[in-house]
């Protein structure tokens, strides 16, 4: 009769004591995923540090503000367009340069090839300074280098090839009648990557007239393109397009090695 009994303990003994072990192992198996998880999410934003490029940049506010400062509003006759101030390497531009450059388009100041310069604004300035042409493509990449003694703000041009779905702002000098000089000074539109054509970018961000030759900046403010047009085709929507950086060098400027070409 005792034997059953002192059985029935052991065996009390041994469950509980199971059931320990069980309990150990389980919390020690929790934090062990915790830390594979907790150094899991760390491992994965080390290697994917440019998920940040898909959402809109945290300091908006700061964002436009610096790149509006870097975007011009560029005269050339009775037509005007935008531009933008480009950092740039000294041994790019060489004695050409007359202290700061700004991109912009070809059809934006292909009306002044003969006089060799332009006016421009800075931000929501009415004031123009003076611009020589520093080089330009009348190709399809549609771009153009000029070169100022007037301190204009800079932009980093991207690094790496911008990916689909990315987040951009435009930012320009659309014609619009609501001005009473016809101009929207630094207007600034949101969107996305939406394809890649070699170096073009292609997006959803509003592009109009005026806008050409101004910045399209990733959520970083570095710029991947340069504002060029726009579908018009009664079919389309929203399609707009900006020259890749990285055609500076394949048109204007000798750029081996150069910041401005593009990795992925």
């Amino acid at each position: 009769m005792t034997e059953p009994s002192i059985r029935v303990v052991r065996g009390d003994r041994e469950i509980k004591s199971a059931s320990l072990r069980r309990r150990v192992l389980l919390a020690v198996a929790a934090v062990t995923l915790a830390v594979v998880a907790i150094g899991g999410g760390l491992l994965y934003q080390n290697l994917d540090t440019d998920s940040d490029l898909y959402a809109q940049a945290e300091d908006l506010q700061s964002l436009v503000e610096r790149t509006r400062d870097a975007t011009v509003t560029v005269y050339c006759g009775d037509s005007s367009g935008s531009g933008w101030g480009i950092q740039l390497e000294d041994n790019l531009t060489g004695a050409k340069s007359l202290g700061f450059e700004i991109v912009t388009n070809f059809h934006v100041i292909d009306q002044c090839i003969d006089l060799g310069e332009v006016t421009f604004s800075i931000g929501e300035e009415l004031v123009k300074h003076r611009a020589e042409i520093f080089g330009y493509d009348s190709s399809g990449w549609d771009l153009a280098l000029l070169t100022t003694a007037t301190e204009v703000g800079e932009l980093e041009p991207s690094r790496r090839k911008p990916r689909l779905g990315e987040w951009v702002m435009a930012v320009g000098s659309p014609s619009s009648s609501a001005s009473d000089e016809g101009i929207l000074r630094g207007n600034v539109t949101f969107g996305n990557v939406t394809n890649l054509v070699g170096a073009l970018v292609v997006t959803d961000a509003a592009i109009n007239y005026g806008n050409s030759g101004g910045p399209l900046v990733n959520s970083r403010g570095q710029v991947i393109g340069t504002n060029t047009w726009v579908e018009e085709k009664d079919q389309t929507d929203n399609i707009s397009y900006a020259q890749g950086t990285p055609t500076l060098c394949q048109t204007i400027l000798d750029c081996t090695a150069s910041a401005l070409t593009w990795s992925d």
